[in-house]
């Protein structure tokens, strides 16, 4: 996927030219809305529970991260604002601006669910890597966008509102469905062998299958190529060993159960798309501390 940095400044620059007086920290929020469920992945592997397999975690992660679930979360977060149409509108449009460039890149094994829950067909069309020259010039766009919209161009600020009871009860109830709503699709998520989960999974299987895998660790190993999944499982790789260590994506077909022959294998930079994001989604949170603590008539963007 784009890197946040990306995101903002595409998607801050189309939602201006639809809606001059969008409010930029909406915006930038709408641009992160579909990445949440990734991020929260991340903070559930980093506490290293065992509640929930590393399987069931990734099918929970790409359903939460469809357009659908997604826009139930711009519904619940527009509650708590004062103008809950408006501020849907600019999420929605947003999250969904937000997919179909995800939809733009290479992502093998990966994808975006535009359509679920009515088609779990992972939609990705494979025009540009995540590292490509137009990301790079996407990126240090959206760095520039951010810092001009913010402080020279911030627009009319919308204030967050939270005193009305039957409001706040909807958004909270529409975040229940956002967290609990997913664990009725895992299973259909599975089925569609999203993210290769069904191969991988049936490892007494593997031999023979077709396998994709996304941005994985990989490093050298006694002058053999191994490939870390995301679940922590270890695999040997064929054909291509002489890579240095970094993060690859990797498409090709088990011989064994943990031996992969590597039909094609792509090096991502390592630390652009993390480190870009990063920096996007702290100037994002910065934003939003500012804005909120400010009276509304002093906030700005």
């Amino acid at each position: 996927m784009p890197n946040t940095l990306a995101h903002i400044g595409v998607q801050g620059l189309l939602t201006r030219a639809v809606a001059r007086k969008a409010d930029f920290k909406w915006i930038c929020l709408g641009c992160i809305i579909p990445d949440l469920p990734w991020i929260l992945q991340r903070a559930v592997w980093f506490l290293g529970t065992d509640l929930v397999s590393a399987y069931d975690l990734r099918l929970y992660t790409v359903v939460q991260s469809s357009l659908l679930a997604s826009l139930v979360l711009c519904a619940s977060a527009a509650m708590l604002s004062a103008s809950p149409r408006s501020i849907f509108s600019v999420l929605a449009l947003n999250s969904a601006a937000h997919l179909v460039l995800d939809a733009l890149e290479t992502k093998w094994a990966n994808g975006v669910l535009l359509f679920a829950p009515f088609s779990w067909r992972l939609l990705n069309f494979g025009l540009f890597w995540p590292e490509s020259g137009l990301i790079a010039v996407a990126t240090v766009f959206g760095i520039g966008y951010f810092l001009y919209l913010w402080w020279a161009k911030p627009g009319q600020s919308i204030a967050l509102s939270v005193g009305l009871q039957a409001r706040t009860a909807i958004g909270l109830a529409l975040l229940g469905v956002y967290l609990l709503s997913p664990l009725l699709f895992v299973a259909d998520s599975e089925k569609a062998n999203n993210h290769y989960v069904a191969v991988l999974r049936d490892s007494g299987q593997r031999a023979g299958k077709y396998i994709e895998m996304d941005r994985s660790r990989f490093f050298q190993r006694d002058g053999s190529l191994i490939l870390r999944l995301f679940t922590g499982e270890e695999f040997l790789l064929l054909g291509r060993a002489n890579t240095d260590s970094g993060t690859i994506s990797v498409r090709g077909r088990f011989i064994d159960e943990n031996i992969v022959e590597v039909h094609d294998l792509h090096e991502h930079s390592a630390g652009f798309r993390d480190g870009a994001s990063m920096v996007g989604l702290f100037l994002v949170g910065v934003l939003w501390l500012v804005q909120v603590t400010r009276p509304p008539q002093d906030a700005g963007a």
